[in-house]
């Protein structure tokens, strides 16, 4: 199964915080998927660990491709894409609503998938 890569926080969690899905219909029987695995604190579970990037001013990114039975959504299969470079800055005085955010990112964040004239693209934006 898909799991968080070691090191991102301190204890492997019981969760793996993925968001923002792009699904695409692959064949009859399957679904191809982007997702964003991040440590961010969109996702409650994370922002409940108190070790998210806001808290450790540490942000990690990853894209993970999976390929789901459209039946059970199972994962058939997954890899974590390697993705263009992502640099992401804060400074202690960023503050919004209460809430540290990031000052600057450079690079890609997320990713979709996108059909067009029956090809099938990965487009990546911060």
């Amino acid at each position: 199964g898909v799991a968080v890569p070691g090191g991102w926080f301190s204890a492997q969690p019981p969760f793996v915080p993925l968001f923002n899905p792009s699904i695409v219909a692959w064949d009859e029987s399957t679904l191809l998927s982007t997702w964003r695995m991040s440590n961010g604190p969109g996702c409650p579970s994370v922002r409940r660990s108190r070790e998210s990037s806001m808290d450790t001013r540490v942000f990690r990114n990853e894209l993970v491709l999976a390929h789901i039975h459209s039946r059970d959504l199972s994962v058939l299969s997954h890899v974590f894409v390697e993705m263009p470079p992502l640099v992401c800055h804060f400074t202690q005085t960023t503050k919004a609503s209460g809430r540290q955010f990031l000052d600057e990112v450079h690079g890609p964040m997320d990713a979709r998938l996108v059909t067009t004239g029956g090809d099938l693209w990965i487009t990546f934006y911060a």
